[in-house]
């Protein structure tokens, strides 16, 4: 699998979770780590609406292996992504996701949303 560019983005807070994301063909591929809650929830957001309106890509994967805790917050903010990513045409999966982050999603009825894989 070629990739045709690939960076590293920061948090403006050097505490936070670093986000990686790398673009492959039509796909996007953003890795989040640690945990996503009301203090970085707005940063996870803002970067994956930039990622959808830079790359424009078919499908944005968000991978979540590394995510520990997934707040009310970090929640609203992946349903902000995949409304965004539904009006721009893309279509938003969530692999490797942890247990506990799936039982999470599971509860609030938004795993079909978002094509959720383990």
């Amino acid at each position: 699998m070629s990739f045709l560019h690939e960076y590293e983005g920061r948090y403006p807070q050097d505490d936070l979770a670093p986000l990686v994301m790398a673009v492959r063909d039509v796909d996007a591929v953003v890795a989040l780590a640690g945990e996503i809650d009301m203090d970085n929830a707005a940063q996870v957001r803002q970067f994956l609406d930039g990622v959808l309106q830079r790359e424009q890509p078919r499908n944005l994967v968000i991978d979540m292996g590394e995510v520990t805790f997934l707040g009310s917050a970090g929640i609203h903010a992946l349903l902000h992504c995949h409304t965004n990513a539904d009006r721009l045409g893309s279509r938003l999966e969530i692999q490797h996701i942890r247990p506990q982050i799936q039982q999470v999603l599971e509860i609030c009825g938004v795993t079909d949303m978002f094509h959720v894989s383990v």
